[in-house]
Formats: C-alpha cells, structure tokens, sequence
C-alpha cells in the first residue's frame, strides 16, 4: 500500500527505520502540509517561512517558526 505526506504512517515508517520515537524527533519542512501528518502523529514541527509560503491558519501551528536556517539553529541552541 502506498502512502504519502501528510499520512502519518509515512512518518511513522521513517521513526521505525531510524529507531526513534516520535516525540524525541522535529520534522524541519519549508511547506506545512509536510508538518501536518508530523504534528498528528507526535513529533515536534519546525516551519521556515518563505514568502511564497504561509502557514495553514486551521492546523496546529508548528512547535518553532522560524525565517531561515540560521533561525532554526538559534532557536534550538
């Protein structure tokens, strides 16, 4: 059976591959559909804002919104 973002058992094979747990995890995605099935299943969401990208005002906002990758890195140290 094939399954695609946001199912979360796509997340949930990638955990099971990496042998981790959904919570000890942060999805990174630039687009918030692909943090949508993250966020369902447990794990932590971190956005990068591009201008031709808005966040879903009806899903749960991810966990660390940030502009770039340097956010990102000042946000988690």
């Amino acid at each position: 059976m094939k399954s695609y973002k946001p199912q979360p058992i796509t997340y949930q094979y990638a955990l099971n591959e990496m042998n981790i747990e959904a919570e000890g995890s942060l999805m990174v995605a630039a687009h918030p559909w692909d943090l949508a099935g993250a966020k369902a299943l447990g794990m932590q969401t971190a956005f990068i804002q591009r201008p031709s990208q808005i966040y879903y005002p009806l899903k749960e906002k991810a966990d660390i919104n940030v502009v770039n990758l340097n956010g990102l890195v000042e946000s988690l140290s």
